[in-house]
C-alpha cells in the first residue's frame, strides 16, 4: 500500500512540477519576447529620427513615448509599414504629432515647395509631412546637375 501511495504522489508531483515549470517558462520567454519588440520599436524610432534628421529633444520625447506605450501594442511588425501605423494610429499624443512636423529632416521637409503649396488657403495635417518624410530617400545632387528629365524613369531619385 506504500509503495502505491508513494508512486501515485511522485508520478502526480512530476505533472504538476512540469506544469509550473511550463508556466514559468511561457512568461519568461513572453517577457523577453515583449522586451524585444519595445527594444525593435526604439530602433525602429531611432531609425526614423536619423532618416528625417529629427534634433535629439523630439527623437527622446518619441522614444519616451515608445517607452511607455510599446508594451501595449506588442505585435510583431518592424518596418515602415508599422510607422506609418504609429503615425496614423490614434495612440500617439496629439501635441507630439504637432512638434513632429516641423522638425522632420530639420526643417528642411516643411519649408518645401510641395508642402507649401496650401499656405493661407487650408492647414496642412501634421501627419502629411510625416507620412510623406516616410516614403523619401535622402539625396545629394551637385548643382546644376540633372536630376529628372521629362520620358525619364525615375529608378535612379
Amino acid at each position: 500500500g506504500e509503495i502505491v501511495y508513494v508512486c501515485f504522489t511522485m508520478a502526480v508531483g512530476a505533472v504538476v512540477h512540469s506544469i509550473v515549470i511550463s508556466e514559468v517558462i511561457n512568461v519568461v520567454t513572453s517577457v523577453d519576447q515583449m522586451n524585444l519588440f519595445v527594444s525593435k520599436q526604439r530602433e525602429l524610432v531611432e531609425a526614423f529620427a536619423a532618416h528625417t534628421q529629427l534634433d535629439a529633444t523630439i527623437e527622446d520625447s518619441l522614444k519616451h513615448w515608445i517607452d511607455g506605450s510599446a508594451k501595449q501594442w506588442f505585435s510583431t511588425r518592424y518596418d515602415r509599414e508599422a510607422m506609418k501605423e504609429l503615425i496614423v494610429g490614434d495612440s500617439m499624443p496629439r501635441e507630439l504629432l504637432g512638434q513632429l512636423p516641423e522638425r522632420l529632416f530639420t526643417g528642411k521637409l516643411i519649408q518645401n515647395r510641395f508642402l507649401r503649396i496650401c499656405d493661407g488657403m487650408c492647414v496642412l495635417p501634421p501627419r502629411l509631412p510625416m507620412l510623406t518624410a516616410l516614403a523619401l530617400h535622402r539625396s545629394h545632387f551637385f548643382e546644376g546637375e540633372a536630376v529628372y528629365q521629362a520620358q525619364d524613369y525615375p529608378f535612379s531619385m
